[in-house]
Parts: C-alpha cells; sequence; structure tokens
C-alpha cells in the first residue's frame, strides 16, 4: 500500500477477497495465502468480540515466499530424481539385451555363463531401480525387493535342471536408495552361487531368505539345503571371487559383518547393516 494503513477500514485494505461481513459471519479464524507480485502471503483473519460486540477485524500476515520457493524446488528435484531413476532403468535394461546379445554369438560355454553371472548383477540393480522409479519414496520395502529378485534370478534360466522353492521371511525394513542397491548384489551373488552349485544331482531344492530388524545393526541370512563347500579350499584355490566380492560389500559398503556356515547340510550365510 503506498498510503499508511491505520486508521482505514478492512475492507479497503483486505487482500484475499473476503468482506467483513462474510467474516464477522463466520465467528472464527480464517486461513488464507495471497500472492502480490514476487511475495506469497498467508492471512490470518479473526474477528475481535467484546460482549458478543465486534471490535474490529485482528489480521495476521506472515511471510512464507521463502518457503515456497524451497517447496517447488525440492519438487523440482524430486522430479528429475525419478527421471534420472526412469533413464538408469532403462539404460540397464539396454546392457542387459546388449550383453544377452553378444552371448547368443559365441559358443563358448564360459562366455555364456559369464555373461549370465553380469546380467544377474545388473538385474538385481534394475530391480532396486524400477522400484524406485515407481514411487514417491527415497527407499525401497526390502522383502519386495528380495522376492523380486527371486522370482527375476528363477525365471532367467539359471535352475533350469532343478526346481529351486524359495522362502522369504522376517521383518518389515524399507532401506535407502544406496544401501538396497549393495544389499541386492550381495543377495544375488548368494542366490546364483546356490543356483549354481548347491544342487548338482537333484531335481529340487530349497532356498530361504530371513530378515531381522534390529536397534543398531539389521540382519539378512541366506541359506539353502544343498550340499555346502569348504570356504578355506574355495578361497585358496582362486575359485572364491564371488566370497571376495560378498566380503567387501559387506566391510567397505555396509559397515557390517559376514558369517557363512556350511556343511553337507547346506549353506547359511548371515550379513548385517546399518
Amino acid at each position: 500500500y503506498g498510503k499508511g494503513v491505520v486508521g482505514r477500514k478492512y475492507n479497503e485494505l483486505q487482500l484475499t477477497g473476503h468482506m467483513q461481513s462474510d467474516i464477522v459471519a463466520e465467528h472464527g479464524t480464517i486461513r488464507d495465502e495471497v500472492r502480490i507480485r514476487d511475495c506469497i502471503l498467508e492471512e490470518n483473519i479473526s474477528v475481535v468480540w467484546e460482549n458478543n460486540v465486534c471490535q474490529g477485524i485482528a489480521v495476521i500476515l506472515r511471510d512464507k515466499t521463502r518457503m515456497r520457493q524451497m517447496e517447488d524446488e525440492i519438487a523440482y528435484r524430486v522430479a528429475l530424481l525419478h527421471e534420472v531413476r526412469h533413464r538408469v532403468k532403462n539404460n540397464l535394461q539396454t546392457i542387459i539385451s546388449l550383453v544377452g546379445l553378444e552371448a547368443a554369438r559365441t559358443r563358448n560355454d564360459a562366455v555364456k555363463a559369464y555373461a549370465r553371472t553380469i546380467t544377474g548383477y545388473i538385474r538385481s540393480m534394475s530391480v532396486t531401480y524400477d522400484m524406485l522409479a515407481h514411487t514417491e519414496r527415497e527407499s525401497v520395502e526390502l522383502k519386495t525387493m528380495l522376492n523380486r529378485m527371486a522370482d527375476v534370478l528363477m525365471e532367467n534360466g539359471n535352475a533350469c535342471e532343478y526346481h529351486v522353492h524359495v522362502d522369504i521371511d522376517g521383518d518389515d525394513i524399507e532401506l535407502p536408495a544406496s544401501i538396497a542397491s549393495t544389499v541386492a548384489l550381495i543377495v544375488n551373488e548368494l542366490i546364483q552361487n546356490s543356483i549354481k552349485y548347491a544342487f548338482h544331482g537333484r531335481k529340487e531344492g530349497k532356498l530361504w531368505m530371513k530378515i531381522e530388524k534390529g536397534e543398531e545393526y539389521s540382519w539378512i541370512t541366506v541359506g539353502d539345503d544343498g550340499c555346502g563347500f569348504d570356504k578355506e579350499s574355495k578361497m585358496n584355490s582362486g575359485c572364491g571371487l564371488g566370497l571376495r566380492l560378498i566380503e567387501g560389500l559387506v566391510k567397505s559398503s555396509l559397515k557390517g559383518n559376514l558369517e557363512i556356515e556350511s556343511s553337507g547340510h547346506g549353506t547359511i550365510t548371515r550379513f548385517s547393516f546399518h
């Protein structure tokens, strides 16, 4: 207002279109927002009563310009983040297709097996990004993620020689994207190890996962009822690259602990994370 406001009537000063007669009839506080040029104001309008007689109108204006600007900026960044996740997911699918095409051109069984391993890693990451791309949250539900990963790995053709029954149980935990993608890589490696080595000579096998939520650390257990293996001899023989990968991810990325027990009755791997 170019002139002073003291002594002027409310109808000459109102910003949001609420007339004095409407405010008096409301018998309460009216809250509204108004944009004046580059400013956003929140207006709270109340009637001042004395002996049931209207003595005037109290108006409180709060400048919310900066708050709205920050909310708009956050909304823009969230939308941008979702777009990036969609593109990452699509790019991962493209890489899977390219690796599959190259593997189909070769007759080398070792190359084909390596290609399946690589696409398994990429698919596990793709599951995480697919879940993030379809939710407004910045986290994923762990049990849902593990179920989708198991379905993807079973459909990948690695278990075509025998039937593997997968059971997932435990607490509901939500993980941020960075931790979820690392957990996905670890669980993918453990499942693929069981599918590759645990059930040879059998028609079916069992694979199970359990989630335990703790106050400081939470745990994921992956187990099977396969033939087991000797950890020391496998590591010393140079065939334990997958185990080294798991150990490195758990300790360096998750800052957790890794426990492996294996015998003729099966293998149980348990790791923790914050």
